[in-house]
């Protein structure tokens, strides 16, 4: 019997004991888990501060154009553009003293775990909802149309005869014809995006190719468009057969701009391998702000629609400049280099094209506003990772003068409208009204996905 119970109590206290130890690993990796979650949270918010101290620094330039020389927008995208990691590690490059204050400063850091935070611009995509048809298009297309002749017969009659009415109606015409060019061009240019994205995998990929390569591209995007376009709009050729496949499949289109890319995922003829492919391509967020400074070959080609591969590498290779990276300020600058130093297109038709672009919501610049935020927390075996969307919008600029100052700015402006040389100065004090009308917002998250 006291070797039965001894048998039995020792059965029991393995038992015990392994449930123990799988109970206290399945603690610790709950807690490894929450850990690495609110890392990757903290992650998040050291981002948006430096995107919001990127932010501040913009408006500072804006309010002050005379410090815009001294500070280059590569030296502001320094302020996002660098991964950050924590805790900090010690290289072989640092001196003693920078190795003491990274050992002080993570002595009294207090974090278990690890934090990598990377931001990146998210601007240079193709935007989805460009292809979206509404109604308001169609009102705004016929408004403009009702209104040119009317400018045009007006001033006739005024004595101010700028073109008889034939001539306006030709130049609504020719608007017209643009307005559709624009939405014709950012479709050829999805459309090739699908394409060479299509052979590129194929190349790579028998099963990819036995299963995709009888695949309509056509129905790929006109499954997109019928999804954000108004309700009982006429998407072009396959509208009917759109219409009843969304139905056959009991899909309720949205009939407005998609919000999130993996709303791709409720369209008929896409799955996750064809959205693969474009996602990282392609937006739907905002207008289009490419940053000039960071142009993929998709965006080169879509300015540049006759360029070829020889001379894509041709333009990195000048951008690079053997160590001394080039930069673009405007599209000027671009403008140049395509027309004067490639000679691959002439600057008339540069200019038409980037006024094509502009209409088409895409816009260039050397200050991006459309940021993508990776942050992830490491505790232990765990790993939690978060992607964010920000956005920093421009609003128009507040007021912030006092009303004692408005009374004696507008005081000093009448008085010095008097005399000739207050003219000048009104003309100035206007001219730097003007200067800044718009600011940039506080950095705002737009959309959130984790792992």
């Amino acid at each position: 019997m006291v070797l039965s119970t001894i048998t039995v109590l020792t059965l029991l206290m393995f038992t015990f004991r392994y449930e123990t130890s799988v109970n206290k690993i399945k603690a610790f990796n709950i807690t490894g888990k929450s850990q690495a979650r609110l890392n990757a949270e903290s992650g998040l918010h050291l981002a948006l501060i430096r995107l919001e101290i990127y932010q501040k620094a913009l408006n500072f330039l804006g309010d002050n154009k005379n410090l815009s020389q001294y500070a280059a927008p590569e030296m502001l995208n320094q302020v996002w553009s660098f991964p950050l990691k924590f805790p900090f590690e010690i290289t072989g490059e640092m001196g003693l003293s920078d190795q003491s204050d990274v050992k002080k400063f993570q002595k009294d850091l207090i974090l278990e775990g690890e934090i990598v935070t990377t931001v990146n611009s998210f601007a240079n995509k193709l935007n989805l909802n460009a292809l979206r048809l509404s109604d308001l298009l169609k009102f705004n297309s016929e408004f403009k149309k009702s209104q040119k002749p009317l400018t045009t017969s007006g001033q006739s009659q005024g004595g101010t005869t700028t073109g008889s009415s034939t001539g306006g109606t030709q130049t609504t015409e020719e608007e017209r014809k643009k307005e559709e060019e624009k939405l014709l061009n950012i479709e050829d240019r999805f459309k090739e995006l699908i394409e060479r994205a299509l052979k590129q995998k194929e190349l790579t990929d028998e099963y990819f190719f036995n299963q995709y390569s009888g695949i309509d591209i056509n129905e790929l995007i006109a499954a997109v468009k019928y999804y954000i376009s108004d309700r009982n709009t006429d998407i072009g050729p396959l509208s009917t057969q759109v219409r009843a496949d969304f139905e056959k499949l009991g899909i309720t289109p949205k009939h407005a701009p998609m919000t999130s890319i993996s709303e791709m995922n409720l369209l008929p003829y896409w799955n996750d391998d064809l959205i693969g492919l474009i996602k990282n391509e392609v937006t739907v967020h905002g207008d289009m702000i490419i940053d000039i400074n960071k142009l993929t070959a998709n965006m080169i080609r879509l300015i540049v629609p006759e360029i070829t591969e020889e001379q894509i590498e041709d333009f990195y290779k000048y951008q690079a400049n053997n160590g001394n990276p080039i930069t673009f300020d405007s599209e000027n600058d671009l403008t140049n280099y395509f027309a004067d130093e490639a000679r691959i297109v002439p600057k008339v038709e540069m200019t038409d094209r980037f006024n094509l672009l502009k209409k088409a919501g895409i816009t260039f610049g050397s200050k991006p506003s459309l940021f993508k935020i990776e942050s992830t927390g490491i505790a232990g075996n765990a790993k939690y990772t978060i992607n964010a969307i920000v956005v920093l919008s421009q609003v128009a600029k507040q007021n912030q003068q006092k009303p004692g100052q408005q009374s004696s700015s507008s005081s000093s402006s009448s008085s010095s409208s008097s005399s000739t040389g207050g003219a000048q100065g009104g003309s100035d004090q206007s001219g730097q009204a003007n200067q800044a009308k718009f600011e940039f917002a506080k950095p705002k998250v737009i959309e959130i996905f984790v792992n």
